[in-house]
């Protein structure tokens, strides 16, 4: 009896964080869908942040080892089923100036 409430919890988790859009890279139609499904589930705040953060992981990731045939394939496989927060996260990782320099950049644009 007692499992049935931890299994509802765990149920409960599990549809709040499935909730959240993610990228989908299986085909480049689909990639630009997911990538603006993303875009748009965010505040307006963090959109910018977000396509900084896609611009960083990907390039990161498309020059690992040079600049190659598969680095398209590279940065695609990186950002494919994560969701806004991990990419900005993974940016913040890669960069770890990433937010002020987001944040220089929007004031500049203002």
């Amino acid at each position: 009896m007692r499992m049935w409430p931890c299994l509802v919890a765990l149920l409960g988790m599990m549809f709040v964080v499935g909730c959240k859009p993610t990228i989908d890279t299986s085909s480049e139609e689909t990639f630009k869908t997911s990538v603006e499904k993303v875009k748009n589930s965010l505040d307006k705040d963090t959109q910018p942040k977000f396509e900084a953060a896609l611009i960083v992981v990907s390039m990161k990731h498309a020059m690992e080892g040079g600049a190659s045939a598969d680095s398209e394939k590279k940065a695609k496989a990186a950002l494919n089923g994560k969701t806004a927060n991990e990419i900005i996260a993974e940016a913040e990782k890669i960069d770890p100036n990433f937010k002020a320099n987001v944040d220089k950049v929007e004031k500049f644009g203002k």
